[in-house]
């Protein structure tokens, strides 16, 4: 139905715009249903509506609404005005989740499962486990292959998925237990940074490094340093070169496990950051990219 509008939360003082949203046609002047950011900005100041587009479908709504906080900028990202928590559209896709969110969020999930009789809990956890284990139908399974194979695809993965993993420690234990559980499984050009292998010699070209290492009888090791030019075997290089380079720009460093870093409001040093998170009750793994200036630092620990 072409029933959707797009509309505006817009400052009365300057006509700023702090807010973009979707809905019906009553939606927009709505106070209910609102977050706690939108209720205490709009309790200090005067507001009104502007409808920016009207009877839409809903598809097409969300498309403007997603483009319109792109241009604007979010408030929780520090690159903008606007008060919305999500990137728009469907969903809550890039919402901004602070570590006492999370810590909330835990703590009332835990006191709902408490204050569960036993048969609820029971029902809960059977629901758990049945959906846990419910296996997809193979023609959805090849459709979600087909639509994560494409470039574009593994272009998002790279650049959503690494700044996740930079400056993650893990233990021996559980770097043993995903290696044995990931075995296998991305073989033959599977994996989204998987590049083709091409042998000059015969013409033949291989989906991966561990596809070439594998029929030639070499290990994977020593294909990387052919590839490399650190061995003299010089008929195997990188089908794309292009692709080498674009690739390689998304190789996170290493996480600096042993750096110092100091307190700049006590002066005190602590000789790593594990160190320091844990006496000062942070999480390491989201304060890498924070010390390393890629993400906002607010706190008060920086690198020596």
């Amino acid at each position: 139905m072409n029933d959707t509008v797009v509309y505006a939360h817009k400052r009365k003082s300057d006509d700023q715009t702090f807010y973009v949203g979707i809905g019906q046609p009553s939606r927009p002047y709505y106070v209910h249903g609102r977050s706690d950011f939108w209720n205490n900005y709009t309790s200090k100041h005067d507001w009104y509506v502007e409808i920016l587009a009207e009877n839409l479908q809903w598809d097409d709504a969300c498309k403007m609404e997603v483009e319109l906080i792109e241009k604007y900028g979010r408030r929780d990202k520090g690159d903008g005005p606007l008060l919305n928590q999500t990137r728009g559209g469907d969903g809550v896709i890039d919402r901004v989740i602070s570590d006492e969110l999370r810590k909330r969020l835990s703590k009332a999930a835990k006191k709902r499962f408490q204050s569960m009789t036993d048969d609820e809990r029971t029902r809960v956890v059977s629901h758990l486990k049945d959906f846990s284990g419910v296996k997809r139908p193979k023609e959805f399974s090849e459709k979600l292959s087909e639509r994560m194979s494409t470039p574009e695809a593994k272009e998002r993965t790279k650049r959503t998925l690494l700044p996740t993993l930079i400056g993650r420690e893990w233990s021996d234990e559980r770097k043993k237990a995903w290696s044995e559980h990931m075995t296998g499984k991305f073989k033959g050009g599977k994996h989204v940074f998987a590049k083709a292998v091409l042998n000059t010699d015969t013409g033949e070209v291989y989906d991966s490094v561990s596809t070439a290492a594998e029929a030639l009888g070499f290990s994977r090791p020593y294909v990387q340093r052919c590839l490399r030019g650190k061995e003299g075997r010089k008929n195997l290089v990188w089908a794309d070169q292009s692709s080498h380079d674009d690739r390689m720009d998304y190789a996170p460093p290493p996480p600096p496990k042993t750096r110092k870093c100091y307190c700049i409001e006590t002066g005190k040093e602590w000789d790593s950051v594990k160190e320091a998170c844990e006496e000062l009750g942070l999480k390491a793994t989201l304060m890498y990219p924070k010390l390393r200036g890629e993400r906002p630092n607010k706190t008060t620990l920086r690198y020596k």
